[in-house]
């Protein structure tokens, strides 16, 4: 007579001895894992009963050994003492209130040294607009620059470029005056891809010069186009873009530059009705007359330059003066440096804008400009 116990409530897995998982079998209790442990004392089936059972349930048992873990590996794992010790290494580091604290006081104090670097020049260097331009291109990244809506086009942008919400009325020096936000927001992300185009030269060993120089000129249409501004033939640039030929020297690259920014300073001088010595009895403001701005490449390398048209400044300074320089091969500083670009783009819109409200330099805005004659009429 067998002696194995036939319950009709015990499953056929549990009557064998093998361990039923928990996810099995819902009706488990997580708490009596012991029960379904492999027990020697617990008496075996006959073998007629277990060759009877393994025809017809050999697969149920195949998938028990292959998915159910054993009664080592499930009484030989840690503690749960020993799991939450392992755990502590790697419990979530929070930011303490006195370090963010400090966070804020290292920025304070690097837009502090900044400011203090921008505005202590010497005497003289600069004029009044050339000294809002390098401080513009030296602030950068440390005020606001951008409007509050192009956040969501470039959410990787820090927050200082941002005016606060707090001052709705604050005008940044980027705005948008005739077109949409959408013409503006990709003229000014074309700008950023420039430093990866000028790495892309490096690696093909061609020169970035023409990529520079061609982003820099379309830059300059969508400011022209957003300014709503009509140039004409008889209408005298304000700057000038000159990149380095092959097999030219920086120093013919410069000289080449300054003689352009010359030849544009004469031609403001005849427009004004000015000569090289001028009588008149009031000295004139700086601002009286146009600032003319110039990029040289040379390489990688952008510097900005600067050339006032004022007869007095002239003849003290006869060449152009240098603000300041960027490599766009730099890796990291792909935004910084198309921000610079941008900045001093925006002064010399914001110079044609001037003229052409006073209607000097042939300049003129689309709603008030007549339309060309017809030379064959």
């Amino acid at each position: 007579m067998d002696d194995t116990p036939s319950s009709p409530n015990l499953s056929p897995v549990a009557r064998v001895g093998f361990v039923v998982d928990e996810e099995q079998s819902p009706a488990v209790n997580p708490g009596s894992l012991e029960d379904f442990a492999v027990d020697d004392k617990r008496p075996k089936p006959s073998r007629s009963r277990r060759q009877s059972r393994g025809k017809s349930q050999g697969k149920s048992r195949r998938r028990t050994r292959t998915y159910s873990p054993s009664a080592d590996e499930r009484f030989d794992s840690p503690s749960d003492s020993e799991n939450d010790e392992s755990l502590d290494e790697f419990e979530m580091y929070r930011i303490k209130p006195q370090e963010k604290t400090g966070i804020v006081f290292d920025f304070s104090s690097e837009r502090a040294a900044r400011w203090a670097t921008a505005i202590n020049l010497p005497e003289g260097l600069y004029n009044s607009e050339e000294q809002d331009l390098f401080f513009r291109l030296a602030m950068r990244g440390f005020e606001p620059l951008v409007p509050q809506l192009w956040r969501h086009d470039f959410p990787t942008l820090p927050e200082s470029l941002y005016p606060p919400t707090s001052a709705p009325s604050f005008r940044p020096l980027f705005q948008v005056r005739r077109s949409s936000n959408l013409y503006a927001t990709k003229a000014l992300a074309n700008l950023f891809n420039v430093g990866g185009c000028v790495r892309d030269c490096d690696i093909l060993g061609q020169r970035p010069e023409k990529v520079i120089k061609a982003a820099i000129k379309q830059y300059f249409r969508w400011a022209l186009f957003d300014a709503d501004l009509h140039t004409t033939d008889d209408s005298i640039p304000v700057y000038a873009v000159y990149a380095q030929r092959k097999g030219e020297t920086t120093l013919q690259a410069v000289r080449r530059l300054n003689r352009r920014l010359r030849y544009l300073t004469s031609k403001y001088h005849k427009a004004l009705g000015l000569t090289q010595g001028p009588t008149q009895t009031e000295a004139p403001t700086p601002r009286s007359f146009p600032l003319l701005m110039g990029f040289i490449i040379c390489g990688p390398i952008v510097a900005i330059v600067t050339h006032s048209t004022d007869p007095q400044e002239a003849e003290a300074s006869f060449d152009g003066k240098f603000i300041s320089q960027f490599d766009l091969s730099e890796r990291g500083q792909d935004v910084w440096n198309s921000l610079a670009i941008a900045i001093a783009v925006m002064h010399t819109r914001r110079t044609m804008i001037g003229l052409a409200e006073k209607g000097l330099g042939g300049f003129t805005f689309f709603d008030t400009a007549q339309p060309a004659s017809d030379r064959d009429l």
